[in-house]
Formats: structure tokens, sequence, C-alpha cells
């Protein structure tokens, strides 16, 4: 089946869904340990023709198991191992594959164990920072462990996407199905890219894990981005600084898989294991990804494919562009000197674009092949533009829009949503004549501001979606004290937040310069401050080229991207009155944003974070939309000229947000008035 996926007018792709059908289940195998035997050389082998043996240390015992045998760990000194150099046609790091699947029999109690005793684990020889795990109980307090099972995922640059204990709000990597209480359980996890689920004796956990894949910044260097893997383990965790994190029970039938499993697979694989002797197998699929990717691809940007195949290995792969191998593409001399531009990985499983332009658009299919065979893969047709696509509709994506005209109760509606904006100091002096219509004031020594703490499923905060933007009008003075000073001690006057309630980190701030640095950018420039769940944040970046804290109406955009394809970045720009900024023409550094943001609340005016209120803006703010997309230029050109088109009222369950008496307390007899708020679409209101 062929599906056509639209990347506005700048890219299309048709490509076979990456749901593929299989008819075999060892299809896409690339190990089998069953574990029934270790040989005298310490060697527990792989029953697939791709030979990943594991050594054995210790050496563990041999039990019964569910089939056979099994591998008995004492959770001191004793695991399995494999240390392999990549892309050698091993198959290995199955991480690398993006949909995976790793399957095993474990009968091991977590809560009485030390935390994150390791089941399986993929780590770099090179360094201790790259790390996939699955492992028991996460939780550092024995007397809160239990028997879940934990995830942790932390890339090269010591950021960790998943599994993050250091924080209570991070994601803990949890799952809520318990495996480890001793007895025999089937575990299986299955990824699916960006997002990964777990399954427990073929039940389905309710949980899904996210955050499996995140894209670090450009100015984050390449070799940092991602997770350079090179290390298997069974029991314990191999790094540079030791062996650590052993598990104290028994493990069989250990399997990993280069696709996503069905549920029906799994329950074979649970009922009936995995059928041997395994031949060696041609290559079985063929796809391209992304299946979805980047709006607005344009000439300069980078873009990668990555061909994502079944089969034994080694295999090679062979790009084409409209149906011509790109490797013949390449022109020499008559001494063998290529004299074109190289095509970087027409050879390889990542095709990588470094600066499209107009001539890369066409159709590109993969040949991928072994030694018993080959396979095409269905073409995908890239459409590169000089500028972005108009999208069908501003409100396309609108998630949330405060015109800031009117005053409800203790609120200012949001239109779309209902999620308002809940006054903070504020009233109805301070709304006065906007941009279009009305806008907030915010005053000199004031601690005012708008702000809303979110509901779990809410379509806010913004920063939940991969791109998003952020538009608002602004005329504020360029200062940096709340009494409407500038020090050289001053902190930015913050337009638009999303923090937490009840941590000083995840952060997402946009503000004008602090002015204590010159990468922070004078008072008159923007700049966007992020810390991650992590606490890393872009201190040094994210200010403006151009002004806008002038004491003149601008409009501001703030906008984020995922761009790269099979090997992404993320991207931001500030647009200031229509034009995309160069901050570099002031020796301002980009944005840099850093991810993940778990935040929970967002305010206009001020920050709202750790149960306190604070950094107030102090000028007018009008017409603030939030949209889960990236808008193109050209959107964001017209709004510079134009107020919000709001999109159609997405309405929300009736709730009442306020309600209050004119008493603490009452008697029998006394008269008492009653006042609620709630949402600002309910017509009418009933008594009872």
């Amino acid at each position: 089946m062929k599906q056509t996926i639209k990347f506005g007018v700048a890219l299309t792709i048709l490509i076979t869904c990456l749901g593929w059908a299989q008819t075999e289940l060892t299809d896409g195998l690339v190990a089998y340990w069953p574990l029934d035997e270790i040989k005298e050389t310490g060697i527990t082998p792989d029953a697939t023709p791709n030979t990943n043996d594991l050594f054995a240390v210790g050496p563990p015992s041999l039990v019964t198991g569910i089939r056979g045998k099994a591998v008995s760990l004492n959770g001191i000194d004793q695991y399995l191992y494999l240390q392999y150099v990549v892309d050698q046609g091993k198959g290995l790091p199955i991480y690398k594959a993006r949909y995976f699947t790793i399957s095993m029999w474990v009968k091991a109690t977590g809560a009485t164990q030390a935390a994150e005793r390791t089941l399986f684990a993929e780590t770099w020889s090179g360094g201790n920072n790259p790390l996939f795990r699955l492992s028991t109980d996460n939780v550092a307090a024995a007397a809160a462990r239990t028997n879940v099972l934990s995830v942790r995922i932390r890339n090269n640059n010591n950021n960790t996407f998943i599994g993050n204990t250091a924080y209570a709000f991070a994601d803990q990597g949890r799952s809520t199905l318990m495996p480890f209480d001793g007895n025999w359980h089937h575990v299986v996890w299955v990824a699916h890219d960006k997002t990964a689920r777990l399954y427990v004796d073929g039940e389905l956990d309710p949980r899904e894990f996210k955050n499996i894949w995140l894209p670090e910044p450009g100015d984050v260097a390449v070799q940092n981005r991602g997770l350079t893997l090179d290390t298997l383990t069974l029991g314990a965790t191999m790094q540079p600084a030791g062996t650590a994190n052993y598990l104290n029970g028994i493990i069989d039938e250990v399997a990993i898989w280069e696709r996503a499993l069905t549920p029906e697979e799994i329950d074979r694989v649970r009922t009936n294991g995995i059928p041997t002797p395994i031949s060696p197998q041609r290559p079985s699929f063929a796809v391209v990804y992304p299946p979805v990717g980047n709006t607005n691809l344009l000439v300069g940007e980078f873009f990668a494919l990555q061909a994502l195949a079944g089969g034994t290995h080694p295999r090679t792969y062979r790009w084409c562009k409209n149906g011509v191998p790109m490797d013949d593409l390449i022109e020499t001399n008559e001494w063998g000197e290529i004299t074109n531009a190289p095509i970087v990985g027409a050879t390889s499983n990542i095709l990588a674009f470094t600066n499209l332009q107009t001539s890369d658009s066409g159709a590109y299919s993969v040949i991928v092949s072994n030694d018993y065979g080959m396979i095409t893969s269905s073409p995908v047709y890239l459409l590169v533009s000089v500028t972005s696509p108009q999208a069908p509709s501003l409100t396309n994506g609108q998630i949330s829009y405060w015109p800031l005209d009117t005053i409800q109760g203790i609120t200012t509606p949001d239109v779309v949503r209902g999620y308002d904006m809940l006054l903070y100091n504020m009233g109805e002096t301070n709304l006065v004549p906007g941009k279009w219509g009305n806008a907030m004031k915010f005053y000199t020594n004031a601690i005012g501001m708008l702000t809303r703490t979110h509901a779990p499923g809410d379509a806010l905060p913004i920063n939940q979606y991969p791109e998003f933007t952020v538009s608002v009008w602004l005329k504020a003075p360029g200062v940096n004290n709340a009494n409407g000073t500038v020090s050289g001690s001053g902190s930015g006057r913050r337009f638009f937040t999303e923090c937490r309630n009840d941590a000083t980190q995840p952060t997402f701030s946009l503000a004008n310069g602090d002015n204590n640095s010159t990468p922070r950018g004078p008072v008159q420039k923007l700049r966007a401050f992020i810390r991650n769940d992590n606490n890393q944040n872009n201190a040094d970046a994210g200010a403006s080229g151009t002004d806008a804290y002038d004491d003149t109406w601008h409009h501001v955009v703030y906008r984020q991207r995922w761009v790269g394809g099979a090997l992404p970045i993320v991207q931001a720009n500030w647009f200031i009155d229509g034009v995309k900024d160069d901050p570099t023409v002031v020796a301002n550094n980009p944005i840099s944003p850093r991810l993940p943001l778990s935040p929970q609340n967002t305010s206009i005016g001020g920050q709202y974070r750790a149960g306190s209120y604070g950094f107030q803006f102090i000028g007018l703010i009008d017409d603030v939309a939030v949209w889960n997309r990236a808008l193109s230029e050209e959107e964001i050109m017209w709004l510079s000229t134009n107020a919000v088109p709001p999109a159609p009222p997405v309405l929300p369950p009736l709730a009442i947000t306020s309600f209050k008496g004119d008493f603490a307390r009452v008697v029998s007899g006394d008269n008492l008035r009653l006042s609620w708020v709630v949402s600002p679409h309910i017509s009418s209101a009933g008594t009872g």
C-alpha cells in the first residue's frame, strides 16, 4: 500500500507505509539468543546468520528456563556482552533502527534490588554519556521502589530524553505494569520512531513512552547530537567508567528485530518462541524514512533520508535519483578525480543533502542488497522550493488566541479553546487601546501578569509540540529592571513564558536582552532563554539582531522547527515586523532551543515559576496567538500587518474555574452572594 504525504508545497513524499506487513516472524530479526549454552570459549551463540554472539562474564550459570536453559545472574559480577564495529554488518546498535523490537523472558524481583538493575543496554566504549537501557525501577529510595520497568535514554551531549530521575517533574520513564515480581514474565519493548510501547505477557502497558528520539540545536557539535553506541549488554551496564547495575535474576529467549512487531507477532513469540534453524534471508523489505517530515523545506537547508530494511547482514545500499543510481551521477576526469560535488551517502543507509537546491528535486529510492538477493524501495518524491508556501489558512493548527480586548471576571479569554488567562494583580485599569482593539498594559513596579496552569491532556503548553509558533504585538521600552531602569545586573522583561509551578526548570522565556553580556543582547533586543528538564540552557544565545524594545509597536514571532529529516536538528528564529531576524549582524548567537521541556503553565507579561511571580513585563501587549506548527514566512509577513484571524472555537468541557462567596463563614439567616467564573463560550448560566 502506498500513501501520499504532503510537505506543504515545498516537499512531497510518496512512500511505502512503515506499518509494513510481514509474513515471516524472522523477517528483520537481527539476533536471537536462546541462552541454552555457554561454550568453553565463554560464547553464547546467536541463532541467526548475523553471528551476533554474546560473551559471558562470570560466567553466569545455566538453569531451567522457559524453553530449554536460561542464564542465571547473581547481581554481583555476571553479565553477557557484545562489542562491535558500527556499520560492519552486525545490524547493531538496534536503537539506530528507529523501528525495533526487544523481546525476552525474565524472572527477577525489582523492588528488593538496588535501582536500575539492567535488563538490556546499549552503550559506547568511547564515553559514558550515550545510553539506552531497559531496567528495573529507577527510584532511588528503596522504600519507594516497586516492580515496574524503567527506561533511560541519554545522548552524547549528556541530555537525558527519558528516564531523568534527578527532577521529580521530568519523565521518569517508568511503566505501569510490573514485570519484576519474582515470576516469569515475557517483556517486549517496541519502538516506533519517537515513541515506544511495552508489552508484558502480551498485555499492552497503558502508558506511551515518548521522547525516544530528540534533536539537538545546530550549535551542538555534530558528534554530540545523537547516541554513539557500540556495546550491547544483558544483565549489566558496561561503560568506560566501569561495569555496574548488575541484575539478580534469570533471563531467557532474548531476541531483537529491526522492525516493530505487531501485537499478533508478539503473542506468537510468547506462545511458541522463535522457530529454528534460521536460514539466511534476502532483503525482505526496504522503506525510506521519514514517512512524514519537515514542512517548508527550502533551498540551502539540510535534509537526510534513511533506508530501513530487513534481511541478513551485511547489506549494501545504493541510492537512486529518478531511477538512476546516484553513484553513477558522480563525474570524474581522466585521472579518476571527482569533478562534481560529492553525493554524501550515495552508497550508505543515510543519504544527506547538506545544502538543498532546487536541482535536488526528484524521485529517490534505495536498492538494498546482500549475498542472497536485493530489493528496491518505493520512490520518495522531493520538491525543493526557493520560498516557503502559504498554508491553506492561518486558522490551521491554531491552538489558542488571546485578543486581550476584554476582561471577563478575573480572566481574559482565549477565543479558540477557552484556555482563559487568569489576571494576577491586574484589572480593568490594565485594559487600554492597543494595536488591534484593546491591549493589556503592564505597569512599572507592578507585580501583575496573565497566567494559566494547564491540566493533563490540555492542548497547552505549546512546548509539548515538536514545532510551534508564538505571535505577539509589543510596545515596550528597553529596560531590564522592574522600576523601569537599565542596569548591568538586570533581567529581561518577559512577554511570554512557559514554566512549572513546582520547579525552576524547565524554563521557556521570551523577553528582551538582560544587558549582562554581549551574547545575551542589550535591552533593546529580543532574547529567548530556554532551560530544559535536565537543567541545560542556552545562556549565551538567543538574542536578536534587530531592536524590538524601543517603545513603538512591533510584531514579534518566535518560530521553532525540526529540520533535517532522518538527522533532525531543532531550529528557532525570531521574526520582527515580518522579517526573519539575523542575530549574527551584531555577533549574537542563534537561539539554540534545548529539549526536552515539560512545563505546566503559560504566562503573558511575566513568569510564574516554582510558586513565584517575577520578571514582569513593562509596556503594552496585544493579540497573542500560538500554533502547533511552524508558520511559513509568508504567513508571518501577513500577520505583521493584520490581526490574527481566530480559528473556529473548540469548545472545552464546562468547568467552573473560580467559585467564591462574600464571606468566609456565615450563620443561619445571613444573606450570601455566590459568584463563579465559567467558560466564556457559555451563553447563559442558571441557578441551582
